[in-house]
């Protein structure tokens, strides 16, 4: 009995010690799970700050920059390229670009609908290309409104600046700047053109509806495609010409298909450069001013790079043998008198759909006369 006793009085010590233990365990756990959720804080309070921290210094963000001409293009060495290196620097990195040439993302026509959808962020697109979208900024397209990039890019931009429902036309993206080119004249295979009774009968390449009214009223046939498609189409006889600018023989190489050059400086082709809105937006204040800062000088050079690359195409031209004729003031008038009633069915379409087609033809007009 007393063996029995002693054993009972081990079996109670040996109880008691194990729940000794286990209390001590579960004590000791509870001060290391307190102690880690102390660090766990401590660690999102620092990754706030630096999130806070990154927040003020803004979003760091790689362009996509798209464009539909060749990497040798002087808009893509002398202006994407530098505005590209110089929004880098302004930004200490924060915003940089990466460039996709020769329609590496999308066609030509789909350039302004690609940042629209975020496909590209930044883009070199033809307003023109997208028939519809942009009925006032057609305005600057019409036919004698501006013969030179300068003149044009002025033009374009005074009647952008002074009229909200042009911006509104834009409202899809963040406009950077626009501009226009160099003058189209009237290019050839085969037959020279002295007057509008030459163009009867002919297919000739446009590049926009406003274009496609020209060459209807000389009696041809417009056939639109953008200007990568036009070397082939001559070339195979698709058309018998192309309404381009001495741009394009320079950087399309289209002094290789051409025989025939009627230089009248007839109307000239206007392009936006433009950035998706939701990445805008994404930026910083700070980055938003940097690159506001450039956007006067990378305007003016557009229209300046144009310039140089249209006589860089008329000597192109001549040295390649292509036989220019420069219409004089009178042997103009025949094929501006074909054309005036454009103006005025530009304007009657404009105001029949509610626009202020009749004051932003004036101004138009205005502009063009002050410079």
């Amino acid at each position: 009995m007393l063996q029995k006793r002693k054993n009972n009085l081990l079996k109670s010590i040996y109880v008691a010690l194990l729940l000794m233990v286990v209390l001590i365990i579960s004590a000791c756990s509870t001060d290391n799970d307190t102690t880690s959720t102390g660090a766990e804080a401590e660690t999102s309070e620092n990754k706030s700050e630096n999130s806070d921290d990154t927040a003020d210094a803004g979003n760091s963000v790689t362009l996509k920059v798209s464009h539909f001409v060749s990497p040798q293009h002087g808009y893509h060495t002398d202006v994407l390229e530098p505005f590209a290196e110089e929004i880098a620097e302004l930004t200490d990195e924060r915003v940089t670009a990466e460039i996709y040439p020769g329609a590496a993302l999308g066609d030509a026509t789909a350039q302004y609908e690609m940042t629209t959808t975020g496909v590209a962020d930044l883009s070199y697109a033809i307003q023109a290309y997208n028939p519809g979208k942009f009925p006032l900024t057609s305005v600057a397209d019409l036919p004698f409104i501006a013969e030179t990039p300068e003149k044009a890019t002025d033009l374009i931009g005074d009647l952008y600046d002074k009229f909200p429902e042009i911006q509104e036309e834009y409202a899809d993206n963040k406009v950077l700047w626009l501009f226009g080119i160099d003058s189209d004249q009237i290019l050839t295979t085969e037959k020279p053109i002295d007057s509008v009774e030459d163009l009867q009968g002919l297919k000739i390449s446009t590049p926009s509806p406003a274009s496609n009214e020209v060459v209807e009223a000389w009696g041809a046939t417009p056939v639109f495609m953008p200007m990568d498609e036009v070397y082939e189409a001559m070339q195979r006889g698709v058309v018998d010409g192309r309404m381009g600018p001495y741009s394009g023989v320079a950087n399309f190489q289209l002094n290789e298909v051409t025989d025939y050059i009627t230089e009248g400086d007839f109307y000239t082709t206007n392009f936006v450069i433009s950035m998706n809105k939701n990445v805008w937006e994404s930026l910083s204040q700070e980055d938003q001013g940097a690159i506001n800062s450039v956007i006067d000088k990378y305007k003016a050079l557009s229209a300046d790079v144009y310039a140089s690359d249209a006589a860089r195409g008329k000597d192109l031209a001549e040295e390649t043998g292509i036989e220019i004729n420069v219409l004089s003031e009178e042997d103009k008038e025949e094929f501006e008198e074909a054309l005036d009633p454009i103006h005025n069915n530009w304007v009657e379409e404009m105001e029949s759909e509610g626009l202020p087609g009749l004051e932003v033809h004036e101004e138009a007009l205005r502009i063009s006369e002050e410079y």
